[in-house]
């Protein structure tokens, strides 16, 4: 299905606010950090095309595509709405770790705790949706370490293979399977998961080889 776009894109510019002004409010520091860090992003790494540029990889439109065909967001509008307010967090927190391992200066390294608080904004609004004893948690555990397991495996890589890229490389953007699987359990298409997350997967390999091949390009 297509996630209804208008709500798709009031949803990111509102967890980017949210974002920003819980930052504001709680984390002065930390907020005038993310926005440096997100001014020095074009186009604007708080603006929603950022997110929704039919370029980038569509983890946002994943649980959406996952619920199903609907003409209006109903009962569900909450539960997809919280996916993309962790979802912008999770994407803000993988990135600066990437940019930090890519090039490390003294800016960037002030930004690790941004990265500390941006896990919990990751983390917080499944919290409504699932109870601290359902498989979900377990899942999201293992997949947030695979991930960044796969980063740090990648950087110190020196060479890389077909078999490399698709144990590794291509695993980068795993964190994907998340919200993917999380979509499954509030839809009760648990037996469906492997399947999606089997299609999260190979979406992450083209992601990744088309993201290396034109990084090396430039």
């Amino acid at each position: 299905m297509k996630a209804p776009e208008e709500f798709l894109r009031r949803a990111v510019a509102r967890s980017i606010n949210e974002i920003l002004r819980g930052f504001r409010d709680e984390a002065p520091t930390l907020h005038s950090l993310l926005l440096e860090l997100l001014e020095g992003r074009r186009p604007s790494g708080a603006d929603p095309d950022y997110f929704l540029d039919s370029d980038r990889f569509p983890f946002l439109h994943l649980p959406f595509w996952v619920v199903g065909d609907f003409e209006d967001v109903g009962s569900e509008a909450p539960f997809l709405a919280d996916t993309v307010r962790s979802s912008v967090a999770g994407y803000y927190c993988i990135r600066l770790v990437d940019d930090l391992m890519d090039e490390s200066d003294r800016f960037r390294l002030a930004l690790l705790p941004v990265a500390q608080a941006l896990q919990l904004g990751f983390v917080a609004p499944y919290r409504r949706h699932f109870p601290g004893d359902h498989p979900f948690w377990a899942f999201l555990d293992g997949t947030w370490i695979a991930a960044a397991e796969s980063t740090a495996r990648d950087h110190r890589m020196e060479e890389i293979g077909e078999n490399e890229f698709r144990a590794v490389s291509a695993r980068k953007v795993a964190a994907a399977r998340i919200p993917t699987f999380a979509a499954c359990s509030f839809a009760g298409m648990e037996h469906g998961a492997p399947e999606w997350l089997a299609f999260v997967d190979a979406l992450g390999v083209f992601e990744q080889f088309m993201d290396d091949f034109f990084d090396w390009h430039r």
